[in-house]
C-alpha cells in the first residue's frame, strides 16, 4: 500500500540480518538500533494540475468531432503527484516479521 518510513529508519540496520563473526566482536552492540515496525509517511494519492486543484483524477470536457456532442475525458498531462504525505498518527507495517500480540493470563 506504499507506505514507507522515514528517512532516518531507512538507514538503520536489521537486528535480524547481520554478520555472525562482526555480532561475536561487538558483544551484541548492533541490537541497539533496531528498526521501528512503525511508518510515519506514505505516498500520497492525489494530484495536482496547473491551476492548483489537487484530486485523484481529473477531466476535461472535449467536444466529439464525429457527433458534435460534449463528453468528458480523462485528463493524464501537466499533472504532478503529491509525493510523499506525514501521516498524524503513525501505523504499522505491514512487512514487519515479527508478530506483535499481548498474551491474556487465564
Amino acid at each position: 500500500m506504499g507506505q514507507t518510513t522515514s528517512n532516518i529508519m531507512r538507514k538503520m540496520v536489521s537486528p535480524f540480518v547481520g554478520d555472525k563473526k562482526a555480532d561475536l566482536d561487538n558483544h551484541g552492540d548492533h541490537l541497539k538500533t533496531a528498526v521501528t515496525p512503525f511508518v510515519f509517511k506514505r505516498k500520497g494519492s492525489l494530484y495536482r494540475d496547473e491551476d492548483g486543484h489537487t484530486a485523484h483524477e481529473f477531466y476535461e470536457e472535449v467536444e466529439d468531432k464525429q457527433s458534435k456532442k460534449r463528453i468528458m475525458q480523462r485528463k493524464y498531462v501537466n499533472l504532478t503527484p503529491e509525493g510523499e504525505v506525514e501521516l498524524s498518527i503513525p501505523r504499522l507495517h505491514s512487512d514487519f516479521p515479527i508478530v506483535l500480540c499481548e498474551a491474556f493470563p487465564r
